[in-house]
């Protein structure tokens, strides 16, 4: 079956988060899961009969994000519901752009220590003191919880190296499913943070549910102006995979946005399913 490579959250080919997309496909989840292995994706999208489903839990959002390449396919621009792991409500724009809305969580405040935290990220826990005097790190939530953690400037973000298993008791401890690690010293003019987002699997290139709460504690907490409804959350400069999130936090819950780009355009073949054949002695 026809089979797309896309890169959501790009303005740029092999950047963003790949995603496989299958423009028409009706498969189990397992196959699904097979499509995106083969790939190197972090999910499958597929156009089923009866509408749009994702597979890929911890990336939902980028897999949603795709949706944009199949406006290449004859889709329609406009309103969907992508289903899943998590439902998710998009609207497609005609140039491949998707705007995905997300619940408001809200943030608290976290007991765990800037040491504790620096020793983790591998920094100085100057960089962490600095602009944490006036912006605390926090845990936030837009679906999912993460750990909100400033960093002064970008030259200790660009340096981090973080301890794999000490990032994953720092995330059991308040309960989140990332650290976001962010600076507001950036690489663009156009954009207002620039982040770095570890799970307990290592480092992701663009982290969706994270820009979005992190930008609404930031402009809580006075970081930016109040005023200001759009943001623009850059990431993946550091695995080689330049991403940029787009933040609207208008409405009562925000809304993340970003660029859908087709890199590949081709087949792809699946094994038959197996029979459940029960052997009975």
């Amino acid at each position: 079956m026809d089979v797309l490579v896309v890169d959501a959250f790009a303005t740029e080919p092999m950047a963003g988060r790949p995603v496989a997309v299958l423009p028409e496909a009706d498969l189990t989840d397992d196959q699904y899961r097979a499509v995106a292995d083969e790939l190197g994706a972090a999910g499958t999208l597929a156009a089923e009969p009866d509408g749009l489903y994702a597979v890929g839990a911890r990336a939902d959002v980028a897999v949603a994000v795709a949706a944009g390449a199949l406006v290449e396919r004859g889709r329609e621009p406009g309103a969907a519901t992508v289903r899943g792991h998590r439902d998710l409500s998009v609207d497609i724009a005609a140039d491949g752009t998707v705007t995905v809305g997300l619940p408001a969580g809200g943030s608290r405040p976290v007991e765990v220590s800037e040491s504790e935290v620096a020793d983790a990220l591998g920094v100085d826990r100057a960089a962490l003191a600095d602009v944490g005097a006036d912006l605390p790190m926090a845990r936030v939530s837009a679906g999912a919880g993460y750990l909100a953690v400033p960093v002064n400037f970008m030259e200790h973000l660009g340096n981090a190296d973080p301890d794999r298993e000490w990032v994953a008791g720092l995330l059991d401890e308040v309960d989140a499913e990332a650290l976001y690690a962010f600076t507001f010293d950036t690489l663009a003019a156009e954009t207002d943070w620039h982040a770095r987002a570890f799970t307990r699997e290592g480092e992701v290139a663009a982290s969706a549910r994270g820009a979005a709460a992190t930008g609404a504690y930031v402009r809580q907490q006075g970081a930016l102006d109040a005023d200001r409804e759009s943001l623009v959350a850059a990431s993946g400069h550091f695995v080689g995979r330049p991403s940029r999130v787009g933040v609207d936090l208008a409405g009562a819950d925000p809304e993340v946005a970003g660029t859908a780009l087709t890199v590949f355009d081709g087949v792809v073949t699946l094994p038959e399913p197996e029979e459940d054949d029960i052997v009975e002695a």
